[in-house]
């Protein structure tokens, strides 16, 4: 063997060559990450190989592997290879590589199934990375190997190696108080395995090695086999069941939610899931509340919107009572008015204008929303041009049109749809055909002197509906938005229909005169001089202006 000139082995001559190897191996592993090779550092060592409950339960074992070798920053890498070749040389020079070899893989093993077993069990995306669970289980191994070596000793606690291991524990336990980033589990795991298997190791005076480490990993190894694979675990059927429906695969979700039912029958979210998956809606008779919580309600009411669309056409009735049933447990909140309004949709399609009527009336029941009442005088106009409705249906239809109406002109105050001018147009253009089928409904009464009370109703309605778009328009909730050139004109057949809805020789409102003198000056100043003209000529006509 050569020697120095000292008498000593040369530096290169006394590195204990497989601690070496293994610390080697850490640096090569994670070098790269720091220098930016797989990106941004979180992501980064994600991708490099870090445990990740999520992407183990998708099968990626071999991060169990790789994990051990990656280290989150130079501290992380700096500490733990110093301190894995430290005692990992002792315990080679002490017993052999051999049986550091063991240590480390079951040592390792054991503190991935510590730190995935009980730690945050919804915890599904914080990436676990380092070799500190195997160099726990080379201080494991101290401690079986010394008190199997020294065993009925009372001085085995005031042996030096147990006192610097103890010290060394008690070190780690007082860090994690401050850095909780430190997974204080996987630690106390890989302890555990290598004290186990130095203690099985020596037993029978070490003639069993092969032993103690088969039962060794079986004590490790079938606990993390079935951390890889949760199968009593709810959320790992959660998971699997999203990522089943994030790949379409309509089969495996369905399989996926129903073990969670099967584990834990009262879950809501996978009956609701199931409810959409197979179009059934019995599965949220199972549901005790399903407002419990945001997330549940938000999914819930997602679940009845998707049933009412595919379910409408083949089961209105149903869906209705199921809408009503919800609505009884919780009052008139406005997410129900969009579960009546898609109920009507689906209603529509199919040809049900009455049912969709209800349905639509049963929304506006719960608040005057101007989207839903839209969507009813859609569905009323259908039925106004039908040729199978007498003249008391017809006129009960224009009325209840032009009373909606007055509700509808509010989609031009959603600042969500109307933003300019140019959004605002096509909305009053459709208003400016509603009075256009309105006034021919009001025209045909004219011709008929015996449906005199019918003609008042319908013009009273058309006037109120005259006098709220005409206040749409004159843009007093969007100001951004100048006043529409329709406003003045809303605003004049608005005093014209309350004349003709109140009749001859009748007392006249009081609210009629401003209303007009209103109209006039907002026409002249929107320069409409022919307008301002003509309904000043009307006012002296009839009597509310003077000369």
């Amino acid at each position: 063997m050569q020697e120095t000139t000292n008498g000593h082995l040369p530096f290169w001559r006394r590195i204990e060559p497989f601690s070496a190897f293994v610390v080697f191996c850490c640096v090569a592993w994670t070098l790269p990450v720091f220098f930016g090779a797989w990106g941004p550092r979180y992501p980064g060592l994600t991708r490099a190989g870090a445990v990740v409950k999520a992407l183990l339960w998708e099968g990626e074992y071999w991060r169990l592997v790789s994990a051990t070798f990656l280290h989150a920053d130079w501290v992380h890498l700096s500490l733990n290879g110093i301190s894995l070749y430290l005692v990992g040389s002792a315990l080679v020079r002490g017993i052999g590589a051999r049986f550091l070899f063991g240590v480390l893989i079951l040592s390792a093993m054991g503190g991935h199934a510590a730190s995935l077993a009980l730690t945050d069990p919804g915890d599904l995306a914080t990436p676990r990375m380092g070799i500190s669970g195997a160099v726990f289980g080379v201080l494991g191994a101290f401690l079986g190997a010394e008190w199997w070596l020294r065993r009925g000793d009372p001085k085995y606690l005031k042996s030096p190696i147990v006192r610097v291991v103890l010290f060394f524990l008690g070190l780690n336990v007082a860090l994690g108080l401050f850095f909780p980033q430190i997974d204080q589990w996987a630690h106390i795991g890989g302890l555990i395995a290598g004290l186990i298997y130095a203690l099985l190791y020596f037993w029978k005076r070490g003639r069993y090695p092969v032993r103690a480490g088969v039962l060794t990993a079986l004590l490790a190894g079938l606990p993390l086999a079935y951390l890889c694979a949760p199968v009593l675990s709810p959320t790992f059927h959660l998971y699997m069941a999203a990522i089943a429906d994030q790949k379409n695969d309509k089969e495996a979700a369905v399989a996926a939610y129903s073990s969670v039912i099967g584990l834990e029958p009262d879950h809501a979210r996978a009956r609701i899931r199931l409810a959409v998956l197979e179009n059934d809606p019995t599965h949220l008779d199972h549901i005790e509340d399903p407002f419990g919580d945001v997330r549940t309600r938000a999914a819930y009411v997602a679940a009845i919107r998707t049933l009412l669309v595919s379910r409408a056409i083949t089961d209105s009735e149903e869906a209705g009572a199921l809408l009503l049933q919800v609505q009884r447990l919780r009052g008139g909140q406005a997410w129900m008015v969009q579960l009546w309004r898609t109920l009507a949709s689906g209603l529509v399609e199919a040809g049900e204008l009455r049912k969709a009527e209800a349905a639509l009336e049963n929304a506006l029941a719960i608040q005057d929303d101007p989207h839903a009442a839209n969507q009813l005088i859609g569905v009323l106009i259908q039925r106004l041009k039908s040729d199978r409705i007498n003249d008391d249906a017809r006129h009960r239809l224009a009325v209840r049109i032009a009373q909606l109406g007055r509700i509808a002109v509010g989609v031009i105050e959603d600042k969500n749809l109307v933003r300019t001018a140019e959004d605002r147009e096509p909305h009053v253009q459709r208003f400016v055909e509603l009075v256009r089928i309105l006034t021919d409904e009001l025209n045909s009464l004219r011709a008929d002197p015996s449906r005199r009370d019918d003609l008042h109703s319908l013009a009273g309605a058309i006037a109120d509906f005259y006098r709220k778009f005409g206040m749409m328009l004159e843009g007093g909730a969007i100001e951004s938005i100048p006043p529409h050139a329709r406003a003045p004109s809303a605003f004049y057949l608005a005093v014209r229909f309350r004349l003709l809805s109140i009749g001859e020789g009748a007392e006249r409102p009081d609210d009629l005169v401003p209303l007009l003198k209103g109209a006039i000056n907002l026409a002249r100043e929107l320069e409409n001089t022919r307008l301002a003209e003509d309904m000043e000529q009307f006012g002296r006509e009839s009597g509310l202006l003077s000369d």
